[in-house]
């Protein structure tokens, strides 16, 4: 490359203006030229290194790097040496933020973290509403003699559901009683037989026997004379009775009752209370002392009211009260006690099915209470009414009973009930 100096002169503007300026050639191109043109052109890679002159500027300038550079001056000789690098300048302004770059790929999953401290106890939650109150329950306890449902003995408990949370036994609770039985252990086998002891010294003489046989009887003496006669004994009291609507002949009168009842309430009307199947013995009367033995017999020997959850006999025995030829029959001769049939068709023919109409039939059956079989306490007593029949179901006997409204059921055996006979 060669390079040549030259001074101009731009006239007619009123300035001299002289530049040396720098011509570069390279093969048969010139990279400078001379313009007089009002601007420059653009500076970029066509006119690269070339020189223009603008009037409106009244100024040389060379295009380096896109941007047009002032010239002035007298230039000569060959380029020097390139000095020595300048300290790098000031940095320049930040330049602005440029836009985000396109999300990268997913990175691949972690390794699971550590588990995290257990968290704090949450607060109690609201209590729940309270549930409604069950029934309360009562329980008999009696003795259980050695039989069938206890091989050594123990105890007999019936559970009774106390409807009405009184903490009483009322005879329509009675029904649907629960039976159990909390046995005593089977006796352990006999021990090995000892060895024999030492003789023992001789006893003392034994008492003298018993006389020998009477002899034969002599012959008969003499009759002698005639006593004088007795008093005659007292009428017995007659039966009054009553013929039902059904066409039936009753006594007008519970047993032990001492008149006819004239309201539902009458006491002397109310009569005894009889456990199923015994006989008049005492024990229907309804302040009788109790006990807790149950009789191993039909006729128990004493006049006690027995206390036992279901019967008073330790094993039931259904023929006591079967007709009047019944083993313990307590009705007076040619009565006995009602079949169920017999009562419950009575029963139909009242004018209304509770204490009034019990009342208003031929019968005028009385509210007399009941005796219970646990305890021996006479309740309900102006309350309701009940009549044993002579009908037996399972271990228990069927009764009719009246108050509130009128029905029957099956009772144990061991209750006291009040009796009214019918003529057989």
């Amino acid at each position: 490359m060669t390079t040549r100096f030259g001074v101009f002169s731009v006239v007619g503007l009123g300035v001299v203006v002289s530049a040396c300026a720098a011509v570069a050639t390279s093969g048969s191109q010139s990279v400078i030229r001379y313009d007089r043109e009002a601007v420059r052109p653009t500076c970029d890679s066509s006119t690269d290194l070339q020189v223009a002159f603008a009037v409106a500027e009244a100024s040389l300038a060379m295009c380096t790097n896109g941007s047009w550079v002032s010239v002035s001056g007298s230039h000569a000789g060959d380029a020097g040496a390139a000095g020595a690098t300048g300290s790098t300048g000031a940095a320049g302004v930040a330049g602005a933020t440029g836009a985000p770059g396109a999300t990268g790929s997913t990175g691949s999953t972690g390794s699971t973290g550590s588990t995290g401290s257990t968290g704090s106890t949450g607060s109690t939650g609201a209590a729940s509403a309270t549930g409604a109150t069950g029934s309360s329950s009562l329980v008999s306890v009696s003795p259980e003699p050695a039989g069938a449902n206890c091989a050594s003995g123990g105890y007999k408990l019936v559970f009774y559901v106390d409807a009405n949370a009184n903490g009483t036994l009322d005879s329509s609770e009675a029904v649907g009683a629960q039976t159990a039985y909390a046995c005593n252990g089977a006796t352990g086998v006999a021990g090995a037989t000892g060895s024999a002891g030492a003789t023992g010294s001789t006893g003392a003489t034994g008492a003298t026997g018993s006389t020998g046989a009477t002899g034969s009887t002599g012959a008969t003496g003499s009759a002698g004379a005639s006593g004088s006669t007795g008093s005659t004994g007292a009428t017995g009291a007659a039966v009054g009775t009553v013929t039902s609507a059904g066409g039936r002949i009753w006594m007008d009168r519970n047993l032990g009752a001492s008149q006819v009842a004239t309201s539902s309430t009458d006491s002397l009307a109310f009569g005894s209370l009889y456990q199923w199947g015994r006989g008049t013995d005492g024990h229907e009367v309804r302040t009788s002392a109790t006990t807790g033995t149950a009789s191993s017999g039909d006729q128990p020997g004493d006049g006690l009211f027995i206390l036992n959850g279901s019967d008073w006999r330790s094993a039931p025995n259904n023929n006591l009260w079967q007709g009047v030829n019944g083993t313990n029959n307590p009705c007076p001769t040619g009565f006995r006690i009602p079949t169920f049939a017999e009562l419950d068709a009575e029963r139909a023919s009242w004018s209304s099915q509770d204490i009034a109409g019990a009342f208003a039939s031929p019968l005028k059956l009385t509210v007399a209470g009941d005796r219970r079989s646990y305890d021996g306490v006479v309740v309900v007593v102006g309350t309701w009414g009940s009549l044993w029949s002579s009908t037996v179901s399972g271990a228990g006997a069927i009764r009719l009973y009246f108050g509130s409204g009128s029905n029957h059921d099956t009772f144990v055996r061991a209750w006291g009930f009040s009796v009214r006979c019918i003529k057989d």
